[in-house]
C-alpha cells in the first residue's frame, strides 16, 4: 500500500469552486480539503461523479482542527548549528530557506531512511506561515526539524 497522493486540484485559485477530472484505480482514497491559509476555517461542498455505482451517499458532517498549542522540545545545539551553517551558505538574501535548500538540510540531519523528497519540503513549507513567501526563516526551520526528529 502507498500513501502517495493521486491527484491534486493545482495551484491555489481565489475562487469559490474549483473542480478537478482525475481518472482513478479501484480502491480506497481520502479526500483532503484545505483552506489557503493554514489552520483558517472553511466550508466546504465536494461532489464526486463515478462511472459505476457508488456507495458513498451522502455524508453531512463537521470537520475542524482542535489543535492545542503544545510546548515544543528544545531545539537540540547540534541542529541550530547545523540550520545556522546551512543559512549562512544557502540562503538568499532575505534569509529564507525555499524547498530545495530545506530538502538538502533536512536530508543531511535526518536519519537515512528517513529521507524527505522535494514535494514533501514543499508540502511542509505550506503548512507553516510563511506569508505566501514559500521560503522558511531560521526560527521556523529550527522549529520544523525539531519537530522531525521527535516524529523518527
Amino acid at each position: 500500500m502507498t500513501n502517495r497522493p493521486v491527484g491534486r486540484s493545482g495551484k491555489y485559485q481565489a475562487q469559490r469552486g474549483v473542480w478537478r477530472k482525475l481518472r482513478l484505480d479501484p480502491g480506497y482514497y481520502i479526500i483532503v480539503v484545505s483552506t489557503y491559509r493554514p489552520n483558517k476555517p472553511g466550508e466546504f461542498f465536494v461532489r464526486i461523479f463515478s462511472k459505476t455505482g457508488n456507495t458513498l451517499g451522502s455524508q453531512d458532517f463537521t470537520c475542524f482542527s482542535g489543535f492545542l498549542p503544545v510546548m515544543a522540545a528544545p531545539v537540540p545545539p547540534e541542529d541550530q548549528r547545523r540550520v545556522q551553517r546551512t543559512f549562512d551558505e544557502g540562503a538568499g538574501p532575505d534569509d529564507r530557506l525555499n524547498a530545495r535548500e530545506l530538502m538538502k538540510l533536512f536530508n543531511s540531519v535526518l536519519d537515512k531512511d528517513y529521507h524527505l523528497p522535494l514535494e514533501t519540503c514543499r508540502e511542509l513549507i505550506f503548512g507553516e506561515d510563511t506569508g505566501g513567501r514559500s521560503r522558511l526563516s531560521r526560527k521556523q526551520t529550527e522549529t520544523l526539524l525539531s519537530r522531525l526528529r521527535n516524529l523518527q
